[in-house]
């Protein structure tokens, strides 16, 4: 008998509706097949998110946390009510409204930690620096941290959600204005981020900039971390102990970088694609505002023509007859 196809087991062709609306899709939820694949390996009791932001992430990790028995534990310095009541804290769910620096250093190590809050050097470093601290006490336990936005733009520039919070020796030099582009390592002034949702750097790249170089000085001369690189939506990035345990979580990381270094630059190139069309829309989007700007504008102008057409007419009209009785 022939040899039966395998079915496609996702969404390929025009129909499929992405997990996040919008065209940024810059959601960690897209990374939800990596989440399953380490929580179904790890079987983690505990959870731990940095970064609650609108809750989309969360509730699929609160879910993933209760159908294994485990805990759920959320960090942000503010978490309104209403999120609160929507999380259902209380029932294997703990939030803390308060900075993942001064948290992390007070609780037990998570067996999964998903960091996506502050997107800069300092707070990155220092939220791996006391995850790692706490694994060594703890004498070298499995686990597992999943970090975003550590490719473009976040990967080598700086970005401050609470400026105050950052000291002022560990901030880097900050934009006056402008926001990023995939086709410009400067700022301008139609990029991503100009809209002032939070302070960025200046410059990209250089010593302590960037999430991606926090995570690479942490595990500088480190042999007993590991770390695997998604390149997609934003960036993901994996970091684990080196003898991974136990043997289905090990057998899965070998499968997803085994995946990537066969996918990994087509990822790379089609995440680029996908950048440089957001900064075509940007773009798109400044001249129709500006577009629709110059008609409101121009409405009162317009009107008051078309109020004084019909005076400017009669007055043409008796001139004329003037100038003929003349």
């Amino acid at each position: 008998m022939p040899a039966r196809v395998r079915a496609v087991p996702f969404p390929v062709d025009h129909t499929f509706r992405p997990l996040q609306d919008g065209p940024q899709l810059g959601s960690m939820i897209h990374f939800r097949a990596i989440f399953d694949l380490v929580i179904d390996t790890l079987k983690p009791a505990t959870i731990c998110e940095i970064g609650i932001q609108s809750g989309v992430v969360t509730r699929h990790l609160i879910a993933r946390a209760k159908a294994l028995g485990g805990r759920y534990v959320g960090i942000d310095p503010v978490i309104e009510d209403a999120v609160r009541a929507a999380l259902g804290e209380g029932d294997g769910v703990v939030l803390h409204a308060s900075r993942s620096l001064d948290v992390l250093p007070l609780i037990e190590l998570p067996d999964l930690t998903v960091i996506d809050g502050d997107h800069n050097y300092h707070t990155v470093r220092g939220e791996l620096a006391a995850l790692v601290q706490s694994w060594e006490r703890a004498g070298k336990p499995p686990f597992a941290v999943l970090l975003h936005d550590t490719s473009w733009p976040h990967a080598r520039r700086d970005a401050y959600y609470d400026l105050a919070s950052i000291p002022p020796g560990d901030r880097q030099g900050l934009a006056r204005g402008g926001g990023y582009s995939i086709r410009s390592e400067r700022l301008l002034a139609r990029g991503f981020g100009a809209r002032g949702d939070f302070t960025i750097a200046e410059h990209w790249g250089g010593a302590r900039n960037g999430v991606l170089t926090a995570i690479e000085d942490v595990l500088r001369g480190r042999d007993d971390l590991s770390v695997i690189h998604v390149p997609a939506a934003f960036g993901l990035s994996l970091i684990f102990p080196s003898d991974a345990r136990p043997a289905p979580f090990a057998a899965a990381m070998v499968q997803l970088r085994g995946g990537l270094e066969v996918l990994g630059e087509l990822i790379a190139s089609l995440e680029y694609a996908r950048l440089l069309a957001y900064d075509m829309y940007l773009k798109d989007e400044h001249a129709r505002i500006f577009k629709r700007l110059g008609r409101w504008l121009a409405a009162p102008v317009k009107a008051a023509r078309r109020r004084r057409a019909p005076a400017q007419a009669a007055s043409a009209a008796g001139s004329r007859t003037r100038f003929i009785a003349s």
